[in-house]
């Protein structure tokens, strides 16, 4: 990160800002983050980042089923079984 940031004339504050994104974006200790988001864009990177990996859950769990039917199980959702929807595009 250092290294690309001083190819690009990046601030001491932004690479700060950065550094403090990178380590805060999962938010918990248990998932290996050493500090919550303590400014605005980091929280929002750790939201989005949620979003991309519920996104990605979803997806996982109903690949292979047809539209109308539950999926099994998914553990990283609460083992829950989702739904998968069929009405048209």
């Amino acid at each position: 990160l250092d290294r690309a940031g001083a190819s690009v004339g990046a601030s001491d504050e932004v690479m700060l800002l950065l550094k403090h994104m990178v380590v805060s974006h999962h938010y918990e200790a248990e998932f290996g983050s050493p500090k919550k988001p303590l400014f605005l864009e980091a929280e929002l990177l750790h939201h989005i980042d949620m979003i991309d990996a519920r996104v990605f859950d979803y997806q996982n769990a109903t690949r292979n089923i047809e539209a109308g039917q539950f999926s099994e199980p998914v553990w990283s959702l609460d083992r829950r079984s989702v739904y998968k929807v069929g009405l048209p595009e």
